[in-house]
Order: structure tokens, then C-alpha cells, then sequence
């Protein structure tokens, strides 16, 4: 079914269940009126946004931070989804281009600047996308359709995308109406390639943070036992019980890496409480992986330091499944209720460089 046809029908608020659309909807409301007097696209109208602004430009720092974040990179990580040795006959894989918190109302020409670095990445079998869509808009009547279709048709089908702390309900059904899966605490399976013997199962969680109307269970109702497992989350904070329920691999975005980072292992920005480990790049937690994206928009200030906007193309690959195999370990201590409705430009490269 099309994007268009399966927003009409059931619609990610619907998906999302009564009692957390309600809570949801309250916690909406009380953010429209918390930002009732905002602006989208105005860098320094707070005056702490101001005083950042002074503190770059007594550093020299200021044209150097707005290059940065001007830039985006596009980067490449290769993960083994319970793999060892070799590749294996049968064994699956699969590329993932993931993006995150691009907040267009604070800079329209993204779509523009992310358009050429995605057409560095190559193929991919889906595009992955994790929030934070838009900044500063709160009301349906406000939200840009064409720019919104701008920064869709920059990413390759299928699209699979779950909704941030600052997206309503309504940024879902626009999405879906433009061709992108929203995940409402579902998931869907992407087939492997020919002679591959799995498929992937690819979950997404509505924002933990902010809306708490997350629910993984429900995410990985459907889940067959022992098959690989990527979840989509906004945010990192849900990676104790995503390990605990066996997910092979958490993407996530929201931090921006701390977006104006000093250059040794702390940083501000929205982590929430975060460990520093989880707030940027490559990480683990027990047997999961994961990886917080820093985004390739920003908010509040059009500065980076030391935190590179970015999108990431993950290389999975997994081993065919032995015979016999069980769910993962830890797979079924998560109780299911009833399921709810380059160096330089043009390179792909692991790492993160130095002061920046």
C-alpha cells in the first residue's frame, strides 16, 4: 500500500493507541502554549544564545563554527549482528542510511546540502530516519508540506521514520501521506538479499523523553525468534531495556552530539542525563550496539564544535540462523501487552576527526 493510502486508513496517532494519543495530545498542547511567543529561525533572539554568539567571535571561533555547521558528512560503519569469521553462505545483510534531528524551520536549505551528500553514499536497502523533523512548530496549520517533501525526496525507498520530542502527531500523518513508514511502536521486516536466509526486523519507538508514550514490547511484538533486530528511537534512553529485550542494534539521534562540544569527553547539549558514551558515534551496552547519531540540522544556534552534522550508512551483516535457534537471550524478560492500534567532501569514513 502506498505512503498516502495507509496514512488515510490508519494513522499513526490511531497506531499509536487511545491512552498514549491522549497523553501525547496533552503534552502537545502544553508545549504550544510553552512556545506560544517563538519564532522559527531566529538563532539569537534568547539572550544565552547571545552570549555564545559573543564568546565565539572573542575566540575567532564564530566562522569556523558556522562552517561546521553548514557541513555534513557522510560517514559509513560496518556492524556484526552476532556474526564471527567470514562471511558465511546464506548469511544476510543489509545498508541503512540514517539521518536525524534535521529541525528544517530553523534552516530550510538543509534539504539542499543533505542532497548531495546522500548521492555520495551509494545504494542502500532503506533510509532510516529518527527525529526531530521539525524545530519550532507545534500546530498542524504551521507545518511546511513542501518543505518537508524537499527533505523526504533527498532519501532513497523504503523509508522507515519514528517521530522526535519536537514532532506532533500531525508531522507523522504528513510523512506517511509523503511515502515514509512512521513506526508508532511497530515494526516491519526487510527482506535480505537473493540466497540471504533473514530478514530484518526494523522497530521504531514513539519519544521516550519528552511524551514518554514509547512502548518496545509492542515494537518487538511480531518478532520472530532469533531474527536480527535494529530499533529506531529518537533518543538513546531507552537502551537498558532495549538490551534486556535483545535488540542487536539501537540507532538514535537527539543529542547532536552535544553540538557545540569542547574537545575532550564531555559535552553539553540535550543528553538528558546521558552517559557521554551514548551521546555521540559508536557505542555498546552489554551485548547491544548502538549508535546517537549528531544529527545534520540543529537548533538555537547555527554553530558546531567538535560535534560534525552527519548522516551514517550502517553495514549489517548477520550469520544464517543455526538450526534450532531461540529467541536471544534475554529476548522474552520483556512482558508484551496487548499491541496497541573525508577527510573531505565526497568520502565515507569512519571516525570523527579532532577540534573542529
Amino acid at each position: 500500500m502506498s505512503g498516502e493510502g495507509r496514512g488515510r486508513a490508519n494513522p499513526p496517532a490511531r497506531r499509536l493507541g487511545e491512552a498514549a494519543r491522549r497523553q501525547r495530545e496533552e503534552q502537545e498542547a502544553r508545549i504550544r502554549q510553552l512556545h506560544r511567543d517563538r519564532v522559527p529561525g531566529e538563532p539569537f533572539r534568547s539572550p544565552f544564545a547571545r552570549v555564545v554568539r559573543r564568546i565565539l567571535w572573542s575566540l575567532a571561533l564564530e566562522e569556523r563554527a558556522q562552517r561546521n555547521f553548514e557541513r555534513i558528512h557522510a560517514r559509513e560503519r560496518a556492524w556484526e549482528l552476532g556474526a564471527k569469521g567470514p562471511p558465511a553462505a546464506g548469511e544476510s545483510s543489509w545498508r541503512l542510511l540514517h539521518a536525524s534531528d534535521f529541525h528544517l524551520d530553523f534552516r530550510p536549505d538543509l534539504p539542499d546540502r543533505l542532497a548531495a551528500r546522500t548521492r555520495e553514499t551509494g545504494p542502500v536497502d532503506a533510509a532510516v530516519l529518527t527525529g526531530d523533523f521539525f524545530d519550532l512548530v507545534f500546530r498542524e496549520d504551521r507545518l511546511d508540506r513542501g518543505l518537508l517533501r524537499a527533505l523526504v525526496e533527498v532519501f532513497p525507498a523504503p523509508r522507515f521514520a519514528v517521530l522526535g520530542n519536537h514532532d506532533i502527531l500531525a508531522v507523522g500523518d504528513l510523512l506517511e501521506s509523503l511515502g515514509v513508514q512512521v513506526l508508532m511502536n511497530e515494526g516491519v521486516e526487510l527482506p535480505a538479499g537473493t540466497g540471504a536466509r533473514q530478514s530484518l526486523w526494523v522497530a521504531g519507538i514513539d519519544d521516550a523523553r519528552t511524551f514518554a508514550t514509547d512502548s518496545l514490547a509492542s515494537a518487538l511484538d511480531q518478532r520472530a525468534p532469533s531474527q536480527p533486530c535494529v530499533l529506531l528511537s529518537h533518543s538513546p534512553h531507552r537502551y537498558g531495556q532495549a538490551a534486556r529485550a535483545g535488540v542487536d542494534l539501537y540507532l538514535c539521534g537527539h543529542t547532536h552530539g552535544g553540538q557545540m562540544a569542547p574537545p575532550w569527553p564531555w559535552m553539553p547539549g540535550p543528553g538528558g542525563g546521558l552517559s557521554v558514551a551514548r551521546r555521540s558515534g559508536p557505542w555498546r551496552w552489554r551485548r547491544m550496539q548502538g549508535y546517537t547519531s549528531n544529527g545534520c540540522g540543529g537548533c538555537k544556534l547555527p554553530y558546531r564544535l567538535n560535534a560534525p552534522a552527519e548522516v551514517v550508512v550502517h553495514q549489517l551483516r548477520s550469520p544464517a540462523p543455526e538450526k534450532g535457534a531461540t529467541a536471544p537471550a534475554g529476548a522474552t524478560g520483556l512482558a508484551t501487552p496487548a499491541r496497541p492500534g573525508s577527510s573531505g567532501p565526497g568520502s565515507l569514513r569512519e571516525g570523527r576527526p579532532g577540534f573542529q
